[in-house]
């Protein structure tokens, strides 16, 4: 799968400008390099807990980020977008907020369960602030209806880190071969 630099600096943002603002900073050793992908490793595979994920929609769209559980809000920038399953979502509203919790419900409670096989996982380094990750995966969705579904799937994460620490910008899934 080949991925355009042009389109990656685009879905970087915020992330994009601090690369540039960089460019004077001293070159990043291998040891930097590797703490930082390292972390982003580690945040890649935290999974919020049940109660984290439990978020009122309604209650999104009424009072934004402030009603996400801590563990969620700490996740993601306040201007997170994700493309899957053929549509785009941003967070940078309320009401942006609250389509992207129903859309999430809505796919969660169709599946019974899901199983994620990693196939190949890669961080690249941009600066000391921004990465971005690609990993390979085989998606195992056992739904509700009994049916099983094995899907390739790509996701790409671009990770921006601020004050708060380092949060996902963006995140776009795509399945290879037309699905």
């Amino acid at each position: 799968m080949r991925f355009s630099i042009p389109i990656l600096v685009l879905a970087l943002g915020s992330a994009g400008a601090r690369v540039s603002a960089q460019s004077n900073a001293p070159a990043l050793t291998p040891a930097e390099r590797t703490a930082i992908a390292d972390t982003i490793q580690q945040l890649s595979r935290q999974r919020p807990d049940s109660g984290a994920r439990s978020v009122d929609c309604d209650e999104l769209e009424r009072r934004g980020r402030d009603a996400m559980a801590p563990g969620l809000k700490r996740r993601s920038t306040p201007d997170f977008s994700i493309v899957s399953e053929g549509r785009m979502f941003s967070s940078s509203t309320n009401e942006e907020l609250a389509e992207m919790c129903r859309w999430n419900r809505s796919v969660r409670e169709a599946h019974q369960s899901t199983q994620d096989e990693v196939l190949d996982e890669q961080i690249h380094v941009l600066s000391r602030d921004a990465a971005f990750e690609v990993l390979r995966i085989n998606e195992t969705i056992h739904w509700k209806d009994g049916r099983t579904t094995v899907r390739p799937m790509v996701i790409t994460r671009i990770w921006s880190r601020g004050p708060e620490g380092w949060m996902r910008a963006h995140v776009h899934e795509s399945w290879p071969g037309g699905e």
